[in-house]
């Protein structure tokens, strides 16, 4: 009896290391078929995106890439940052010192030591005037001005 309850425990491990090696590989295979269409991709010290079989679609210029964020991609280049679509167009023009990815279709950024938003199409819509900003969430960023915050 005691042998027959070892084998039933024996089994139902081996049964289990199966079934996760299974959940894994199916888990795996989702993964790799959920690639972004352009993945960044590093040439030396130069960016620019490739697809799912690392074929460069997007020149390796960049100084820095990040993923495409509603549309588009925000890179740097000699030091100012812009942001490009997905055929490696200029949409917005390399002028920020600093900038973040597109969150609820404005992208924070600081032009002269001074933080605004733009709109996908590089358009000005929140004044270039805080001390600091945070990314928008559920309609609303915290923005620092004069040393208070709201």
């Amino acid at each position: 009896m005691k042998k027959e309850k070892q084998k039933m425990i024996v089994k139902s491990f081996v049964s289990l290391v199966f079934l996760g090696f299974l959940a894994q590989t199916v888990f795996l295979k989702a993964q790799t078929n959920d690639l972004p269409d352009l993945i960044p991709y590093r040439k030396g010290y130069k960016w620019g995106f490739c697809d799912k079989n690392k074929k460069i679609v997007i020149e390796c210029k960049y100084d820095m890439v990040s993923s495409f964020s509603e549309g588009l991609a925000l890179v740097q280049l000699n030091g100012k940052y812009g942001f490009i679509d997905k055929s490696g167009k200029e949409v917005i023009t390399f002028k920020y010192d600093v900038a973040y990815d597109f969150s609820e279709g404005l992208a924070r950024v600081i032009l002269n030591k001074k933080w605004g938003f733009i709109d996908k199409s590089g358009k000005e819509v929140i004044p270039f005037k805080y001390d600091w900003a945070k990314d928008f969430s559920e309609g609303l960023a915290l923005v620092k001005l004069n040393d208070k915050y709201g």
